[in-house]
């Protein structure tokens, strides 16, 4: 069957905010965050039989747990953003969704919880006997890990104790690329060879990743590149293997409310099909042309209202940090030649290093952390945003969220890596991969309306076709699908993927063991050392 999914997380956890209302879901806590969690969400029940070898107990169809090494921080960065729009659509498709992490519970934990109908839980780190109870009372036919690291630390245990069970592994970006490329740029190289940089095949970043993707049973991808990059190395067959990008609605030509809502695209996790915003149709239908054509060029002709640059990015994210160092080399260029332009930073967790970059008289603003319900509309206020990345692998949050904000983007090939296609002629902004090019890039495209107004539309129509959310999420719902019916019908004859099983199994297990003996010992040694205080 065929069904189009749109997403709805409220508006306090998008960054792609709107002035859409979405009502929450009512969910009552039966625990409080400050005590010890129980295993069970609530309403509490009685825990299932222990699985035994001989009789496994049977994953019930489309339920799914997902293991993440944090909670989603989708106010935060494109990876959160991502995470809950896969987890609400699959929600939408009948999936009843888990999520698992060692994370503490906090504000991250309770919104999920509370707005995506997802049930939380919890363990502490290497904690085999509640995690086994976990699974055991999940029961998922699905289990999804959000990168390869919690693959490592928690795999293990899935095939032990739910060998049944789909197992697939969201790369998010490929670690062991993004680390060779940083160290390739601490050593000097050039851009062009850290974009095209081989992976040494000793490296034990890239070994460890490798036989982690060999475990799994199916790996989501999210850029042709890092696909094509597994494809090399002869180590996985292509249907193994798939794509799972960014979920952008389809572009529209006029607001959805009020003039400070996004027009030209809306991300899957805006759109609402229970939401009191009138839809683009109700709201131009009492609109004459000439009041639709004054709408539209509202949004899409505002080069003259627009001002100034600005950077987005994670500053827990290397590349992100590298890439503001840059620019402060960079911008007394741009500045020299445009007296009146400013540069704006945003993102989270700054460090005081970074803010201390800032220096009013040259225009160069760090301004830390933006509220997710201004991101859009902030955007919408600047003319290019910089990205100079030098580093970096996957897809770029802060490159599309520049094009559904209408704003086109000035970066390198790093930063343009799989983040168009050869059916879009037009790139929503220019590449540059030296110093002198991007700054002429950024000076004359600020300038330019024509050019500027060209770059939007390519970056529209790069959301439209390659990250559109209907067209990739029916893709990945019909993948993990396969996956699940291919785990519960066909044995597992692939050579590769059973040794990696079996020797990385064995290395975690044993190490697990290492870690609960040696948290053991000390727990003792501090109870022994309190008993002789005492006497």
């Amino acid at each position: 069957s065929t069904a189009t999914f749109v997403l709805s997380p409220p508006p306090s956890l998008s960054p792609f905010l709107t002035s859409a209302s979405v009502p929450p879901l009512t969910v009552t806590r039966t625990r409080p965050y400050s005590t010890a969690p129980s295993l069970s969400p609530s309403p509490p029940s009685p825990p299932s039989p222990p699985p035994t070898p001989s009789t496994p107990p049977q994953p019930n169809p489309k339920r799914l747990l997902y293991i993440g090494s944090v909670w989603p921080q989708p106010q935060a960065s494109a990876a959160g953003v991502r995470t809950v729009s896969i987890i609400d659509g699959l929600r939408r498709d009948g999936w009843e969704i888990h999520f698992f992490s060692s994370a503490k519970l906090g504000e991250d934990s309770d919104k999920l919880e509370s707005y995506y109908d997802t049930k939380v839980w919890r363990c502490a780190l290497n904690d085999t006997g509640p995690f086994k109870e976990i699974l055991s009372q999940v029961n998922p036919s699905l289990v999804l890990c959000d990168r390869f690291l919690t693959e490592e630390i928690w795999g293990w245990q899935v095939r032990a104790h739910l060998p049944s069970a789909a197992l697939v592994v969201d790369t998010q970006d490929i670690h062991s690329l993004r680390e060779a490329r940083r160290q390739a740029v601490e050593d000097g190289a050039t851009l062009h060879s850290v974009k095209n940089i081989k992976i040494s095949s000793t490296d034990p970043l890239f070994l460890r990743e490798m036989a982690s993707l060999l475990r799994a049973d199916h790996v989501l991808l999210v850029s042709e590149f890092e696909r094509d990059l597994l494809r090399r190395t002869s180590l996985f067959d292509s249907s193994k293997l798939s794509i799972a990008s960014f979920f952008y609605s389809n572009p529209t030509t006029t607001p959805t409310s009020s003039p400070s809502s996004p027009t030209t695209a809306t991300p899957a996790s805006l759109s609402s099909s229970t939401s009191a915003s009138p839809t683009p149709a109700s709201v131009t239908s009492t609109l004459s042309p000439s009041q639709k054509l004054e709408r539209k060029n509202f949004f899409r002709s505002s080069f003259s209202k627009r001002r100034h640059f600005v950077m987005l990015g994670h500053f827990r994210h290397l590349p992100n940090v590298d890439s503001i160092k840059q620019m402060k080399i960079i911008w007394p260029r741009i500045r020299e030649q445009l007296p009146k332009a400013e540069l704006h930073i945003y993102g989270s967790f700054p460090p005081k290093e970074l803010m201390e970059l800032t220096d009013i008289d040259s225009g160069f603003l760090v301004k830390g952390p933006l509220k997710a319900h201004e991101l859009v509309p902030r955007l919408r206020k600047y003319r290019l945003q910089l990205a100079p990345l030098r580093f970096g692998a996957g897809i770029k949050g802060k490159i599309s969220d520049s094009w559904f904000s209408d704003t086109p983007v000035i970066t390198t090939s790093i930063g343009a890596e799989s983040m168009t296609s050869k059916r879009i002629p037009q790139w929503g902004g220019m590449v540059a991969d030296s110093s002198d090019e991007f700054v002429k890039s950024a000076v004359e495209l600020y300038g330019d309306n024509k050019r500027w107004d060209e770059c939007v539309n390519g970056g529209n129509q790069i959301l439209r076709l390659k990250f559109n959310a209907e067209k990739n999420l029916s893709e990945l719902f019909e993948t993990l699908d396969m996956v699940v019916e291919a785990k519960a019908h066909t044995s597992q004859n692939d050579l590769r993927s059973q040794i990696a099983k079996s020797l990385g199994d064995d290395k975690a297990r044993y190490m697990n063991l290492y870690l609960t003996q040696k948290q053991e010992l000390k727990s003792l040694r501090e109870r022994v050392s309190l008993s002789v205080e005492k006497e």
